[in-house]
């Protein structure tokens, strides 16, 4: 995902940690960190732009709709 894509409040989806909050974004491009809120059962991770399969979540779609979408990726 490129950070472009995202912003400190967006909601984002990932393939392990489940639905987060992006707390704040360092850098850019493929080397920036993206610090995401997972919530009290995963915590705050900060992760690589370039190698992380985050997915902003849609309006109205559901954790398990993501998940769904990134086993077919």
């Amino acid at each position: 995902m490129d950070a472009l894509d995202i912003k400190p409040g967006s909601k984002v989806f990932h393939a392990l940690f489940g639905t987060g909050t992006v707390r704040a974004i360092s850098g850019s491009g493929p080397s920036a960190k993206i610090t995401v809120d997972f919530g009290s059962t995963v915590g705050s991770k900060t992760l690589l732009a370039g190698s992380t399969p985050l997915r902003p979540v849609a309006e109205g779609s559901t954790t398990r709709q993501q998940w769904c979408e990134c086993l077919l990726v």
